[in-house]
């Protein structure tokens, strides 16, 4: 499984190989649409749910991301509560 280290700022940044997208299960998406900006990310996170069964939560609008999410809110609040452990 795959821990993240909040402690240093490039252990949360994406600097890890685009093909280990792919064996992660979980993904928080923030107000951004990954079909429309970020093909190859959309292609990877579509493969991890496929494989994984990834669960991708969004925050922010909508969209056809061609695989299963979960939208919370388009609400920049509702994320700042969620990490806050409000939600």
């Amino acid at each position: 499984t795959f821990k993240l280290n909040i402690d240093l700022r490039n252990s949360y940044l994406l600097n890890t190989e685009i093909t280990k997208l792919e064996e992660m299960d979980f993904c928080i998406l923030l107000g951004f649409n990954p079909r429309l900006e970020l093909p190859l990310l959309n292609l990877r996170l579509r493969k991890a749910v496929k494989k994984n069964n990834a669960f991708i939560v969004l925050y922010g609008y909508s969209n056809n991301l061609t695989y299963k999410f979960y939208n919370v809110s388009n609400n920049l609040i509702d994320f700042l509560k969620f990490l806050e452990g409000k939600s």
